[in-house]
């Protein structure tokens, strides 16, 4: 812009702020400034021809929106002549140079770079439980002198930086996160073998993980928890008629999410096989539907949880049987797996409508009309979330929901017409 204007020497004096200059700079050194993989085509691109016309977001939306903002002020909205322009993006650049301050901070082999970057951060841009267990994870695999920058560009970029997946809040229960704190969560019940809580992420982890003398070294901490995370995003795009697609679908509509450590172990475990998975995935499914529909408390699922990891950890290549020992075990007292006659006696003689929410009623009527579809006489069926409930009166319902006259005549008599 200071260029398009004749301002020359305001042009060269601000390009010393964003480029080195000399013989040996060569490549990405030539910038002051250098972005994670992520944002590096993006940044390459404006710097050498500006931003699309367009562009809202990231690197080429910022380059816009402040190329707008000067144009407007150096112009002084129209009013201004060349001279003018040029005197007023000589005051931009005395800004820039003089007014604008940037602390670099030297630290020295004793000084602890973690506490003073989230002291520094204490009043800034909030930083997630994940965003503070990268910059934990590397320090530490710095000391430990692995290989930081190729688990950085190899591992941790791709996983959880390539796109925005990890940064996009999701609800579960009453509490509506980043899906980053969400998996770390969910990881470190996985590992630790209890639920964390959300305000203890990071503590937790730099704790009872990082800091724990029988811990892995980051070289193989970091893989781990990249790959983890590949496999808890991989639960949302399983084919949707598929047991496992099912199994999460039917998580979600309940609105349970206290397993989640459990099936990431189950997936995970590279020696399980695969139909002992389903099974396991099939059983625990069964115990909190069931659940579900007598609206039995969750409250010690915590617990469950707890002993559900221990009896699959004892026996990892059986683990579809540990989980039904486990839930059928005298432990588990408190969190009992209804039976067949304790579903029929609730449908049968007790309200669903209005007793569970709609999101489970639907997903039960979902159940059922999965399972009365015959796949080789009829075409396969797609039930895509949010539909209604319709209400309709089934053909021989009297069969299954017999109506006694005598206990409500009025009743019997308004059935007896619309039939």
């Amino acid at each position: 812009m200071a260029r398009q204007r004749d301002a020359d020497a305001v042009a060269d004096d601000l390009q010393e702020l964003t480029e080195n200059r000399g013989r040996n700079v060569e490549g990405q050194m030539r910038f002051k400034v250098w972005p994670s993989r992520r944002d590096r085509d993006d940044f390459l691109a404006t710097l050498e021809s500006g931003a699309a016309e367009g562009a809202s977001g990231g690197i080429p939306g910022a380059w816009r929106f402040f190329r707008d903002r000067i144009d407007e002020w150096a112009t002084d909205e129209g009013e201004a002549d060349a001279a003018a322009q040029v005197e007023r993006l000589g005051a931009l650049q005395i800004c820039l140079e003089k007014l604008l301050y940037v602390v670099s901070i030297n630290l020295d082999e004793s000084d602890n770079a973690q506490v003073i970057f989230e002291t520094l951060n204490a009043r800034g841009t909030g930083l997630g439980a994940l965003d503070l267990v990268k910059n934990a994870v590397f320090l530490q695999a710095e000391r430990e002198s692995a290989p930081a920058e190729d688990l950085h560009d190899h591992e941790w970029e791709p996983t959880f930086e390539s796109d925005d997946y990890w940064l996009e809040e999701v609800r579960q229960g009453r509490e509506k996160r980043a899906r980053a704190d969400w998996f770390l969560m969910h990881w470190l019940a996985m590992e630790l073998g209890e639920v964390v809580r959300a305000d203890k992420l990071f503590d937790t982890f730099r704790k009872d993980v990082l800091h724990n003398p029988g811990s892995y070294p980051t070289s193989e901490l970091i893989p781990r928890l990249c790959e983890d995370a590949r496999i808890m995003r991989s639960f949302d795009s399983f084919d949707p008629g598929s047991l496992e697609g099912l199994f999460f679908s039917r998580m979600g509509a309940m609105d349970i999410t206290t397993m989640l450590p459990v099936a990431l172990f189950l997936f995970r475990t590279s020696g399980l096989e695969p139909d002992r998975r389903r099974r396991a995935l099939a059983a625990l499914e069964s115990w909190l539907v069931r659940r579900a529909i007598l609206r039995l408390t969750g409250k010690s699922y915590n617990r469950s949880l707890a002993n559900l990891l221990k009896a699959i950890r004892e026996d990892t290549a059986c683990a579809d049987e540990a989980i039904v020992r486990e839930l059928r075990s005298p432990q588990a007292a408190t969190a009992v797996w209804p039976s067949d006659d304790d579903i029929r006696s609730r449908l049968q003689q007790g309200d669903l409508y209005g007793f569970i929410g709609q999101p489970r009623v639907r997903m039960l009527l979902e159940a059922c009309e999965r399972d009365m579809r015959d796949p080789a006489k009829t075409e396969a069926i797609a039930l895509p979330p949010g539909l209604s409930i319709e209400h309709a009166l089934p053909k021989s319902w009297q069969q299954h929901w017999p109506v006694n006259g005598a206990d409500d005549p009025e009743l019997a008599a308004e059935i007896e017409r619309r039939t």
